[in-house]
């Protein structure tokens, strides 16, 4: 893995994350994970540069409570990790976390949970892309051009 980005290139992060452990979309905490030991560079696979956690598994999580950790991650409908993997999956982060953690509205873009509350979805909770780039951005754009021209040409979108 490279060397970790800067703060300010990790932040803000997408709302359209879930906890890692519970899998809810609710998450409140992000930890950022700057941090690569040897030995996990040895694993063969890692989490990228933050994970996303719920008041319950954040708890957890700041208290040493592994077991609890792990419990909630098996307890989801269709959890990821078998026991073993969802240990280690504790262990990696916290060997990785390279900063006490930020609160959700510290980490997201000021304002978007307001708009949330209002009715309307991010971008990223449709698609389910939990960063933008510029080539989907364009796809998304030429989409919404076609299906316009489209609708207007069968009647169904006024000129």
């Amino acid at each position: 893995m490279s060397p970790a980005p800067a703060r300010e290139d990790l932040l803000p992060v997408s709302t359209g994350n879930h906890c890692l452990f519970c899998g809810s979309r609710d998450w409140t905490w992000v930890y950022l994970l700057g941090n690569e030991p040897d030995w996990i560079k040895q694993l063969g696979w890692t989490f990228g540069w933050h994970v996303f956690m719920c008041d319950a598994c954040h708890d957890y999580y700041e208290g040493g409570d592994d077991a609890s950790l792990v419990r909630a991650h098996l307890n989801q409908p269709e959890p990821e990790a078998d026991e073993s993997e969802a240990v280690q999956w504790v262990r990696v982060v916290r060997a990785r976390q390279s900063e006490p953690a930020i609160p959700r509205a510290e980490a997201i873009v000021p304002g978007v949970d307001d708009l949330v509350r209002e009715g309307f979805t991010p971008i990223e909770n449709l698609t389910g892309a939990h960063e933008l780039v510029p080539l989907q951005a364009t796809f998304a754009l030429l989409m919404v051009w076609a299906l316009a021209t489209i609708s207007r040409s069968f009647g169904w979108l006024a000129a």
